[in-house]
C-alpha cells in the first residue's frame, strides 16, 4: 500500500496508473474521491474491511431483482454488488493483488496533503451548502426521532382532538389546500349527521377532548352554523370548540351568531390572507363581541403555502410516510362516522372525482367509531401508519409556495 507524500506525487499517480484502489473510509474517502472526480479520474475500486453502506443508503438504490424503486432488506443485507458513488466496493481480505493496481491507504494520509486538496477543491460556497444541507437533516433525524417517541406514547382522552367539515367547498380555493377544498362541489354537513357523530364521541370520551375544530372548506358558508355551535357545546361542555375560517364573511354575520359564539364559548381562529381584507377590523370585532380570537397564521397574513406530492402509484412505504408526517394525528378528521388520521384521506374523493384517479379509501383507512366500544381503541389505531399513507411522499412536499388562488391544476 502506499502513503502519498504531497499533491504531486498523488497527481503524478492519477496520470500514469488506470488502476488506482482507495483503502479506507470516512472523511478521507470522501475528500479523495472528490479529489478525483475534480481531475476526471475514476478509481478502480473502493476496499474495506467490511461493508459500509448504511442499509438505508443502500435501499435507495433501485432492486436489481426486480422491477422497483427500493431495494428489498434481504438485498441490502446481502449486498450484491455494492457500490459507493458508482464505485465498485470489495472487501480487502478477497481482494487478489498484483503490481497492476495501486492501492492508497487513506488511513495514513497526511493533514498537509489533505489540506492542500481541499484548498484545492472546495469553494467557501460549497462549504457553506454542504453545512447547510447536513444541518437541515439533522433537524429532519431529530424531528424524526421525536415523532417516533410521540407517537409510541400511550396517548389519553386528553390528548384526543377531533376537527370536521361544515363545508367542504370554499370561497377563496387556495392554492396548495390540502382539504382539496377548490375541488370540492358545494356540499354541507347535515346538522343531524354532526348531532350523531359528536353525541357518540362524547360517549367514548366521557364528554373530553383537548379541542374540536369546526372548519372546512369555509365554515361559514353554512346556513345552520349557529346549530353546531350549541350541539358541540352540549356534548363537549369543558373543551375548547374553534370555529376555522379565513374570516371574509364574517362582516356579514348576523347577531345570532355572535350571540351564538359568545354563548357556547367558541373561538373565532382567522387564517389571514394576503387578499386585501380588513383582518384589523375584524380582530377589534370579534373581541369587542367578548369573544375569544385566535390567528390561525401566525399573527400576521399567510403569504407561504405548501402542497402535498401524492403518488399515483402507491408505490411509497407507509411507515415511512407516517413517521416524517407532521400532520399525522395533528388533524385527526370525522366524517359520517369515520375517523380518520389526516384530512387529506376524508377529502381524496373530490381529487379522485376532478382528476379520475384512483387513490381509493379501504376499511384499513379510518376506524368507525359505532363500531369501537371505547376511546383506547380509537387512540390506539391513530398510532399507526394506513395503507392510505402509500400516496403521499412527504419529502417530495413543497414549501413556500407564495399564496395565490388555486387554477385547479394537477401538476
Amino acid at each position: 500500500m502506499k502513503s502519498i507524500i504531497n499533491l504531486d506525487q498523488l497527481n503524478n499517480i492519477l496520470k500514469n496508473n488506470g488502476n488506482v484502489c482507495l483503502y479506507g473510509l470516512g472523511v478521507n474517502l470522501e475528500i479523495f474521491l472528490d479529489y478525483f472526480e475534480y481531475m476526471g479520474y475514476h478509481p478502480f475500486c473502493i476496499l474495506v474491511d467490511q461493508y459500509t453502506i448504511s442499509p438505508f443508503e443502500y435501499s435507495l438504490n433501485p432492486s436489481k431483482r426486480a422491477n422497483l424503486p427500493r431495494s428489498s432488506f434481504s438485498e441490502t443485507d446481502m449486498m450484491l454488488d455494492g457500490t459507493y458513488r458508482s464505485i465498485p466496493i470489495f472487501r480487502i481480505d478477497n481482494f487478489i493483488n498484483n503490481d497492476q493496481y495501486i492501492i492508497i491507504n487513506l488511513n495514513l494520509e497526511n493533514e498537509d496533503l489533505l489540506e492542500d486538496i481541499c484548498k484545492k477543491i472546495y469553494s467557501p460556497y460549497r462549504l457553506k451548502k454542504e453545512y447547510w444541507d447536513t444541518e437541515n437533516k439533522i433537524i429532519d433525524d431529530l424531528q424524526l426521532i421525536k415523532n417516533t417517541i410521540r407517537r409510541s406514547l400511550r396517548s389519553t382522552v386528553y390528548d384526543f382532538h377531533f376537527e370536521f367539515h361544515l363545508a367542504e367547498h370554499c370561497n377563496l380555493n387556495c392554492i396548495g389546500c390540502t382539504h382539496f377544498s377548490p375541488l370540492a362541489e358545494p356540499e354541507f354537513l347535515e346538522v343531524e349527521d354532526f348531532r350523531n357523530d359528536i353525541e357518540r364521541l362524547s360517549y367514548l370520551t366521557g364528554g373530553n377532548a383537548r379541542f374540536i375544530n369546526l372548519l372546512g372548506g369555509e365554515p361559514l358558508l353554512h346556513p345552520e352554523i349557529n346549530s353546531f355551535f350549541k350541539i358541540a357545546r352540549e356534548y363537549f361542555p369543558e373543551a375548547k370548540i374553534s370555529i376555522v375560517t379565513n374570516g371574509i364573511l364574517l362582516p356579514q354575520m348576523d347577531n345570532c351568531f355572535w350571540t351564538s359564539c359568545r354563548e357556547n364559548k367558541i373561538v373565532i381562529a382567522v387564517t389571514e390572507y394576503p387578499i386585501g381584507f380588513d383582518y384589523l377590523s375584524i380582530r377589534n370585532k370579534i373581541r369587542n363581541e367578548n369573544i375569544e380570537f385566535e390567528s390561525f397564521s401566525g399573527r400576521q397574513e399567510r403569504y407561504e403555502m405548501w402542497s402535498l406530492f401524492l403518488d399515483e402509484r402507491g408505490l411509497n412505504r407507509p411507515v415511512d410516510n407516517f413517521m416524517k408526517c407532521q400532520r399525522s394525528n395533528a388533524c385527526v378528521f370525522c366524517s359520517h362516522g369515520k375517523l380518520f388520521p389526516c384530512p387529506t384521506m376524508a377529502s381524496i374523493r373530490h381529487f379522485n372525482r376532478i382528476f379520475d384517479t384512483k387513490m381509493e379509501i379501504s376499511e384499513s383507512d379510518y376506524i368507525d367509531i359505532y363500531k369501537v366500544s371505547s376511546i383506547q381503541e380509537i387512540l390506539d389505531f391513530l398510532k399507526n401508519p394506513v395503507p392510505f399513507c402509500r400516496f403521499c411522499n412527504v419529502e417530495k412536499r413543497k414549501y413556500g409556495l407564495l399564496w395565490q388562488q388555486s387554477k385547479c391544476e394537477k401538476k
